[in-house]
């Protein structure tokens, strides 16, 4: 693993298995609650990866929930989780750490940077 300063003078060991790119993608979210009730909602990435994405979206199911994540521009789907829900950076808006169930260099339809090197 590389390691990256955290600060001047600090240095953290950095775990990211696959780089992120800054990106606006238009999605959809589907998901079943706890009582089985069907929800979707749309929302736009912040970041994406071939292993996941954070999406900024109303609503959202909460952790661990089991999602189908759906590219709205390529009209493509696949199996995702929610990891975590992140701190509001805008009132009203929920920021959602999602993890794809397979890695994918291909589902968000660009070319993604190759993943960090090991040392």
């Amino acid at each position: 693993m590389s390691q990256t300063p955290a600060s001047p003078g600090a240095w953290r060991e950095e775990r990211r298995k696959s780089q992120r790119v800054y990106l606006a993608v238009p999605l959809e979210i589907y998901w079943e609650d706890a009582g089985q009730e069907k929800h979707w909602e749309r929302g736009t990435t912040e970041v994406i990866s071939s292993t996941g994405t954070i999406v900024r979206v109303k609503r959202s199911p909460t952790p661990p929930a089991e999602i189908l994540l759906t590219h709205l521009m390529r009209k493509v789907s696949t199996q995702a989780r929610v990891v975590t829900l992140l701190p509001m950076q805008e009132e009203g808006v929920t920021r959602v750490a999602i993890e794809l169930a397979e890695p994918s260099d291909t589902f968000w339809g660009v070319s993604l940077p190759p993943a960090p090197q090991k040392a």
